[in-house]
């Protein structure tokens, strides 16, 4: 994934969440108050039995990032448990690679506020298919160096999940990507996303067949296939 495709997708992130927010009635500077409430700098933070320091994996931080979502989710209406999940994301947040591009008339501190807070419902789908111990995730996470970026700085963290909503027979499977940068250091999360192989002429793949990892790769298996 290259910067200009990680601006893009950014873009239209805020851009729904800043309608989201018009038609919400929530208003800037409430915005405001929530956002300056955080100290939104980038240092080591203990989290889910790990110290996420400079010294930390980026296999550690999308461990931390994910359970900090999960019970951001399981939290439902209770605003204070929610808040609680919110710091932890935003301790992880890449806070100094996550800038509004000059198109957008946006300050800084509200742009990283729409992107972070919105990384819950980008994956809360799946949110049963995250692992729940950090040996679990070393067994199902695959680390990808994307392409076109420098692999010291840049990490795809890639995880294999299934629709728990599917219905029998159809295709339920994706593969949820946590990208990450290096931020001052510290391997710290971009954004979320999910990545699906296309067909060579970049047409749909057929419904029917199942998204699986092979080792750092994304491919398609026919059903009932064992991936092999």
């Amino acid at each position: 994934m290259n910067t200009r495709r990680i601006h893009s997708t950014l873009w239209l992130v805020v851009t729904a969440a800043l309608v989201a927010t018009t038609i919400s009635g929530c208003g800037k500077d409430d915005l405001q108050v929530r956002h300056e409430q955080r100290n939104l700098t980038i240092g080591p933070v203990e989290l889910f039995d790990h110290l996420l320091d400079q010294t930390a994996s980026p296999e550690q931080v999308a461990f931390a990032a994910l359970r900090a979502i999960a019970e951001d989710f399981e939290a439902g209406n209770d605003k204070e448990q929610r808040e609680a999940a919110l710091d932890k994301q935003f301790s992880l947040a890449a806070i100094n690679m996550l800038t509004p591009s000059e198109k957008m008339k946006i300050d800084s501190g509200e742009y990283l506020y729409k992107v972070v807070y919105h990384w819950t419902p980008t994956v809360s789908h799946y949110v049963s298919q995250f692992p729940q111990t950090f040996e679990e995730a070393k067994e199902r996470f695959v680390v990808r160096s994307p392409r076109g970026l420098d692999p010291m700085n840049y990490a795809d963290v890639l995880l294999e999940v299934d629709d728990p909503k599917a219905e029998p027979g159809t295709d339920s499977s994706a593969v949820l990507v946590v990208y990450l940068g290096r931020d001052t250091g510290y391997w710290r999360v971009i954004h979320f996303g999910f990545d699906m192989p296309k067909k060579a002429n970049g047409d749909p793949i057929p419904v029917g067949r199942r998204t699986i990892l092979d080792g750092a790769r994304v491919r398609l298996v026919e059903p009932g296939s064992d991936g092999s």
